[in-house]
């Protein structure tokens, strides 16, 4: 009888305890309570390298949230097919969870509804994005929603690069950061060099400013442009654009400015002392530093100049990791985007090579920074400013009837003021379309 009340004092005992010991077992190492089972897609794009890259980063994924099934939906073609795939999936409600966008077509998608405000899961997770460059997290925020989550970025077009040599053989001083555009007005025309009564430019004091992104760079800096930020209005009209297009006219009149119609490459003309100064991007410093092996010379960078709306790094590209509004899996998604977004994974990437990662301080502390050239051109994230997006995704339309109208002012054909409100008209007739 003893033994019968003891067996059944311990069963109770037993029963009592389950909810704890099932509680207790799914917690795990972290103390965090047991995920629930989630299937998500992840789609992304890039080549080999890129491929390995996520495939090695999701395995570590699925080892930290076992519970999370990933499907990573890898896409090798051009990246307009890329962005219309998301799109039409996204439509018949098969999109991915989480995709990868960059600044050419985030706008649009968020526009439209069809991206899920990260706000809340930050505020929830209490996520510091202070860590982050600010200008991804505005290039990302529309009508104060976070529409994508930091991954890397390219500070725009906005370096301007010079060669010392010439510098040095002038007798002038490298240009400084507080400079002005009549500052370069001045250095552009205190280099170039012509041939005495032979009407010949021997070197030119500035390139690629009558160039479709380095135009954008003056035009904004001076307060125009050629889109506002709604993607509804052209602004190739306004004064302040109408005077940045004459700042250019004027260089070229001058033969300062490298014209358009000249052969010499921009690169190989900088690199043998043919030309002085040229506006450029990120992938400029590799090409330099190609040439320079082969044919040696001195060459820094300094950051855009100053014009009435401040400095301006135009025609930058910021990526982000985004989810899909509809998702019917958020908080598996969120889980994802958080890890890819993670202070460890963008370390991975930057460690990768290709354009830097969106910390600051990984960014700083890289190799890379060891080469002042580079370390000059990372100033411009302060100042990053992504090209205009139009709101009915025509971008190559827009593109085309600005490049278009631009050469004819800069081939002299047409004066500035006319040339711009012509060339406005234009722009605003495709951007008044529906989208396509």
């Amino acid at each position: 009888m003893k033994c019968r009340k003891t067996l059944i004092i311990s069963v109770m005992a037993i029963l009592l305890l389950l909810p704890l010991l099932s509680w207790a077992a799914g917690q795990g190492e972290s103390g965090k309570s047991k995920e629930q089972s989630a299937k998500i897609s992840f789609m992304m794009r890039g080549g080999k390298r890129q491929l390995k890259f996520y495939r090695e980063i999701l395995n570590k994924f699925t080892g930290e949230h076992p519970n999370i099934k990933v499907n990573l939906l890898w896409a090798a073609f051009a990246i307009d097919e890329y962005f219309e795939k998301i799109q039409l999936a996204s439509v018949v409600g098969k999109g991915a969870d989480v995709f990868w966008l960059n600044t050419k077509f985030i706008p649009f998608y968020a526009r439209k509804g069809m991206l899920k405000d990260l706000n809340t899961f930050i505020k929830t997770d209490t996520i510091d994005m202070s860590i982050y460059y600010p200008k991804s997290i505005e290039a990302a925020t529309f009508d104060g929603k976070l529409t994508g989550f930091p991954r890397n970025g390219n500070p725009g077009f906005g370096a301007i690069f010079y060669n010392k040599d010439v510098f040095d053989a002038s007798g002038l001083a490298y240009p400084k950061e507080d400079w002005g555009w009549d500052d370069l007005r001045n250095l552009a025309g205190k280099t170039a060099k012509h041939s005495n009564g032979a009407g010949k430019t021997n070197r030119w004091g500035i390139a690629n400013l009558a160039s479709e992104n380095g135009a954008l760079n003056v035009l904004e800096s001076f307060g125009g442009g050629y889109v506002d930020r709604s993607g509804k209005k052209s602004l190739l009209g306004t004064k302040e654009s109408i005077e940045a297009v004459k700042f250019i006219v004027s260089l070229i009149k001058d033969k300062t400015q490298l014209p358009v119609e000249s052969d010499l490459s921009s690169i190989s003309g900088f690199g043998s002392g043919q030309i002085a100064m040229m506006i450029g991007g990120y992938g400029y410093i590799a090409n330099l530093r190609s040439y320079a092996k082969g044919k040696p010379f001195n060459w820094d960078v300094q950051i855009v100049p100053t014009g009435k709306a401040g400095k301006v790094s135009s025609a930058s590209v910021w990526a982000f990791y985004s989810m899909l509004a509809n998702t019917k899996q958020p908080e598996a998604s969120w889980e994802l985007i958080k890890f890819l977004g993670s202070r460890a994974t963008e370390k991975a990437w930057n460690d990768l090579g290709g354009l830097p990662c969106v910390i600051p301080e990984i960014v700083d502390n890289s190799p890379l920074m060891d080469f002042q050239p580079y370390a000059n051109f990372m100033k411009l994230f302060k100042y990053a400013k992504p090209y205009p997006v139009p709101a009915n995704l025509r971008t190559n339309e827009v593109r085309d009837v600005i490049n278009s109208g631009l050469e004819e002012i800069w081939y002299l054909k047409k004066d500035p003021a006319t040339g711009c409100r012509e060339l406005n008209g234009k722009v605003q007739k495709v951007l008044d379309k529906e989208a396509p």
